[in-house]
């Protein structure tokens, strides 16, 4: 016995053990999945895009709509099945002192002390199978729709999926473009801040006007002033990139990963004919309107079972008793029935209903073409855009270092006289733009590349 007792002892210690453990890892594994919220110092892309896959909520939700469509395909299922039924029932009945009497009333004649039971208790006990035989193939049918369903749901949760990754690296790139500035606003804030204090150095040694002193500073003013709204241009791009990812927000620490430069691979042409290719070999709603092509004929091949005569069994076990449940073999029977149904005449319903089916299946036919067209035409457009972020890129690039140098002569010649402070200002301006117009041209190309990928549904690959 105590040794029994010893046995449950350790199984009951074991049990908590384990529970505790299971508690303390998911504990553990929330607080990890926090520190690495709180951790996390350089964000690139696909980090980002796998965020987004993980926490966006509107993307989990779909996951649900593919369970949904899953049990569908289970209930259609379940008409190949018989159904059995169990039925129990109990009935007491009270009569009424006047609807005793009126029944009580001819037993009398023969026997004057005649009672009836009341109040009377009966009690009912079935078991049914029913199974259908034939029905135009309606299950089957039915099943096969269901089962399409389920199949198209898991298409447009990857169609939904390359949407997702195509917003996240269109706003990554965004902010990218967005920190870039804010570096080059930057940039111009030490220049005008240098100038500045040269000019002052030679106003206190009376080789400077003041004029000069007034206008670097109104310049860094105004840099100043670009700086902030380039700041928040940053924090509402960081903003709306975490938004696309399903969370708050980022924390002082995170920053983007660096815009890289072009590449040898990035600066070649792109074969159109190779994209459409491809993007009809990767793109989900390829697959998925073929499937709602086949869902709709077996729609259709569905709404024809009633032209056809319905053939269904049932077999019902059945006992009934009175004022008691005592069940034996003489309370119970048996009845077994076969039933057929041919709908001869409906209002024209069942016809409307094919006719239906039908056009439903012309829709679908001409959206397929329609989808495919739009998706040659998309791979066709960022084809272009690519070609063209490639010209600009290089261009741009080329245009930085002219306008760089230009403004680095420009300043020797002010700083020995040679030249005019205006000058000066216009090509310090010049270059600032230069540096932008370059930083988003190099920002075009990447978005242009990853915009092909998404048309193609490459970007897919990388996250299966």
């Amino acid at each position: 016995m105590i040794k029994s007792n010893n046995y449950y002892c350790f199984i009951l210690f074991l049990y908590l053990f384990l529970f505790a453990y299971a508690f303390n890892f998911t504990a553990n594994a929330s607080e990890s999945k926090k520190i690495f919220w709180q951790n996390i110092k350089v964000l690139d892309l696909e980090t980002a895009q796998w965020i987004a896959l993980a926490e966006n909520k509107d993307f989990a939700a779909s996951t649900y709509r593919i369970g949904q469509a899953m049990f569908q395909k289970k209930q259609a299922k379940a008409s190949y099945w018989p159904e059995i039924n169990f039925l129990a029932g109990a009935v007491r009945t009270k009569l009424s002192d006047t609807l005793y009497n009126s029944q009580v009333a001819p037993l009398r004649i023969v026997d004057p002390m005649a009672e009836l039971d009341d109040p009377i208790e009966s009690y009912t006990l079935s078991l049914s199978i029913s199974y259908a035989l034939f029905d135009g193939f309606l299950s089957k049918n039915n099943y096969l729709t269901a089962k399409l369903g389920y199949e198209i749901t898991k298409k447009q949760h990857l169609n939904y999926k390359r949407i997702l990754l195509q917003q996240v690296a269109n706003l990554f790139f965004k902010a990218q473009l967005a920190r870039e500035n804010v570096a080059i606003a930057e940039a111009n804030i030490d220049f005008y801040q240098q100038k500045l204090d040269e000019a002052k150095a030679r106003q206190n040694i009376g080789s400077g006007s003041l004029s000069d002193a007034l206008n670097f500073q109104v310049q860094l003013n105004s840099a100043r002033t670009t700086l902030i709204y380039a700041n928040e241009t940053y924090q509402l791009a960081l903003l709306d990139m975490a938004n696309s990812m399903g969370i708050t927000g980022f924390s002082n620490q995170v920053t983007l990963a660096g815009l890289e430069t072009e590449k040898e691979k990035d600066l070649s042409e792109p074969d159109i004919m190779k994209y459409i290719e491809k993007a009809f070999n990767n793109r989900p709603e390829i697959a998925l309107y073929q499937k709602m092509i086949n869902q709709a004929e077996k729609q259709k091949e569905a709404t024809k079972a009633y032209l056809y005569p319905f053939v269904k069994i049932k077999a019902t076990y059945q006992g009934e008793r009175k004022n008691n449940y005592h069940w034996g073999d003489p309370d119970f029977g048996n009845t077994i029935t076969a039933n057929i149904t041919y709908p001869i005449f409906a209002g024209g319903y069942y016809q409307a209903k094919i006719k239906q089916a039908q056009f439903k299946l012309s829709e679908t036919l001409t959206l397929n073409e329609y989808i495919k067209k739009g998706i040659e035409t998309n791979v066709r457009k960022a084809t272009e855009r690519v070609k063209t972020a490639q010209k600009q890129v290089q261009l741009q690039k080329d245009n930085a270092k002219l306008v760089q140098r230009n403004r680095d002569l420009v300043e020797k010649e002010y700083a020995a006289g040679q030249n005019s402070l205006v000058r000066l200002n216009e090509a310090q301006k010049d270059l600032i733009t230069a540096k932008s117009r370059s930083a988003a041209s190099l920002v075009s190309l990447h978005q242009a590349w990853k915009n092909l990928m998404a048309e193609t549904g490459q970007i897919l690959l990388s996250f299966e």
